[in-house]
């Protein structure tokens, strides 16, 4: 978040003096209807930054607009409004911005407003499915990638950014002018998980769009919020960034942090499915294919199969114009496959296929990775991983996996909470912070952060984080950091 006037971070920091909060409706700044308001979070676990709430003063009742014509405020007719937070003379930076959601005239004198975040919206869209929700638009498909991706497998970050663009409609712009994503993190967090090696492949049909993209983040270690300016930011937990840190020491705080141990989330021993596959039970050549409202088809006149086979299968277009598009079949004839689904792209002749047996999947293999003096110390502590989600293509990518999810997860973690100046909002999730303190012993000691709260009534945020040792785990064939598969090793 940007600070726009000089000065401002002291005030910030501090904390010294009251300061005024400022809602824009419709353009116009509102500040001096605000009565009270609600706090303001964001977490590594949410996909959404959340909702907030405002307690507007309305005795002069020009907020009664909202109540006579509800629906140029809430439903289609949302009106983009952002909450800011600043001294008078000094200037303010954004702490949300999102979308009128209700309004409560409960209150005699007042209104309560609820807002929620630019992406409410955007992450109940559901993939593989024509739902449209408020001002996003998506085809009805159930194809992810071409068929040489999917065998192959993806890095995730791919699969991120499909969904986000081919099924959520976000801009798909590959810069620094992507309205939508913020495209400086995300290709940070894609040179991140390319250097690592997950690779991965989904299944994601009829799946909401948040569900889809929490599978990833459990998977990868990852994060994806929401920030004040309405993108979406994806990171990675990688310990030896440094680039994002900032140093708080007890001159910045407004409380002693508080520790604790967190037992529950000791894991010592990793059992990871990889490489889901589908029975591929026939395939073939286009002679035709059409398309209507309701269905679609495809013709192989080289057939002759029996009535309704493959009825409640997949047809899966390998190569051609329809290439990567996944179909189930409502019924077939001899030589015809009747879908349940029209085509996004209607394939041609001499496209070829493949019809698949979901039902029939099975995973290829488990890696299993342990922590002896981990085990030895708490016990056996398992984590299965067997998700027909997200899973990752081989032995290498489960490995990878396993072994920095041990890493992270083998000794209780130690968890931080505090409260600090308004300064600590500009930070993101998953970035890096020193805490210096003399009563800790700690200099610089190194630590994430997990969760950001801002209640404006106090002026302060509320910090929760994990700490860390800023580490490089990325070494290759090390017994410890990073093993390779035996049928992998580097000549």
């Amino acid at each position: 978040m940007q600070v726009i006037a000089a000065g401002l971070q002291t005030e910030f920091e501090k904390g010294t003096s009251t300061p005024e909060l400022v809602f824009n409706y419709k353009g116009v700044a509102k500040s001096a209807y605000v009565g009270s308001h609600g706090s303001i979070s964001r977490n590594a676990e949410s996909i959404s930054a959340g909702n907030v709430a405002l307690q507007i003063i309305n005795t002069d009742m020009s907020w009664n607009d909202i109540l006579a014509n509800p629906q140029n405020h809430v439903g289609a007719g949302l009106t983009a409004s952002s909450v800011q937070i600043g001294y008078t003379g000094i200037g303010f930076m954004t702490l949300f911005t999102g979308k009128l959601d209700d309004a409560d005239f409960s209150d005699v004198d007042g209104v309560g407003l609820t807002f929620r975040d630019q992406i409410s919206d955007f992450t109940q869209k559901k993939v593989g499915s024509s739902q449209i929700p408020a001002d996003y638009y998506s085809s009805a498909s159930y194809t992810v990638f071409t068929n040489a991706d999917w065998s192959s497998g993806r890095n995730p970050a791919d699969i991120i950014w499909h969904i986000l663009t081919y099924w959520g409609g976000l801009d798909s712009t590959e810069s620094v002018a992507n309205t939508d994503i913020d495209w400086t993190t995300f290709s940070e967090f894609k040179n991140i998980l390319s250097s690592i090696g997950y690779l991965v492949q989904a299944k994601f049909q009829g799946e909401t769009i948040a569900n889809a993209l929490k599978e990833i983040a459990d998977k990868t270690m990852s994060t994806i919020f929401s920030e004040a300016d309405g993108k979406l930011y994806c990171r990675y937990w990688l310990g030896s960034d440094t680039a994002s840190i900032q140093t708080y020491n007890s001159a910045k705080w407004f409380n002693m942090p508080k520790i604790k141990l967190n037992k529950l989330t000791i894991k010592n021993r990793y059992e990871i499915s990889w490489g889901y596959a589908f029975p591929q039970e026939e395939t073939g050549t286009v002679s035709s294919a059409t398309n209507s409202t309701w269905y679609g088809t495809i013709v192989d006149l080289s057939k002759a199969w029996a009535t309704d086979a493959y009825k409640g299968k997949i047809v899966h277009v390998l190569t051609g114009t329809g290439v990567g598009q996944t179909r189930v079949i409502w019924g077939n004839t001899n030589d015809t496959l009747v879908l349940n689904t029209p085509w996004s792209v209607v394939p041609v002749l001499s496209d070829t296929y493949e019809i698949l047996d979901y039902s029939k999947a099975a995973f290829n293999g488990i890696s299993i990775q342990n922590d002896s003096t981990s085990q030895t110390n708490y016990g056996i502590q398992k984590e299965i991983i067997e998700s027909t989600k997200v899973w990752f293509k081989d032995s290498i990518s489960a490995d990878g996996f396993g072994e920095r999810a041990l890493i992270l997860n083998k000794d209780p973690v130690s968890e931080v909470e505090f409260s600090v100046g308004l300064s600590a909002y500009r930070q993101q999730l998953w970035d890096a912070l020193y805490l210096t303190e003399s009563f800790y012993s700690w200099s610089n000691q190194g630590f994430r952060i997990e969760s950001l709260s801002f209640q404006p009534d106090q002026s302060n945020v509320s910090v929760q984080g994990r700490l860390v040792n800023l580490y490089h785990y990325l070494i290759l064939d090390h017994a410890e950091y990073g093993k390779l598969d035996s049928v992998n090793v580097l000549a």
